[in-house]
């Protein structure tokens, strides 16, 4: 896939300018470190490259980016005041969690069903 498709998949799927945002930098050095050997088999930066990213790298990508969102959030705490005090984690921080293990750590976008054969 060429570079304005990654970039739109990869945003689109991390919502980077929701909070917590991510910047653009942040985003482009995402988007730099996905990028895979091209169609003749052209090694990243290679002579030749033809910058080219696939759905796996993409989903790499967005691992990691949720993973700086969540990084981001970690010191965010909902606070309630009164009888029934309390303080938790905020909830942005547990939707990115959630968010995050949808990914997997497979980079199969929900969850990995691994086919074995015997």
């Amino acid at each position: 896939m060429n570079a304005v498709t990654a970039r739109a998949l990869l945003e689109d799927q991390l919502q980077w300018n929701v909070k917590p945002v991510l910047t653009v930098a942040e985003v482009d050095r995402l988007l730099e470190h996905a990028r895979i050997p091209d169609a003749s088999v052209v090694a990243v930066d290679g002579v030749g490259y033809v910058p080219t990213w696939s759905m796996e790298s993409i989903r790499t990508a967005t691992r990691q980016g949720l993973t700086m969102k969540m990084a981001k959030a970690s010191a965010q705490f909902d606070v309630a005041a009164g009888e029934g005090t309390s303080f938790k984690r905020s909830q942005t921080y547990e939707m990115l969690e959630r968010l995050l293990r949808l990914y997997g750590s497979s980079g199969s976008g929900i969850g990995a069903i691994q086919l074995r054969s015997s």
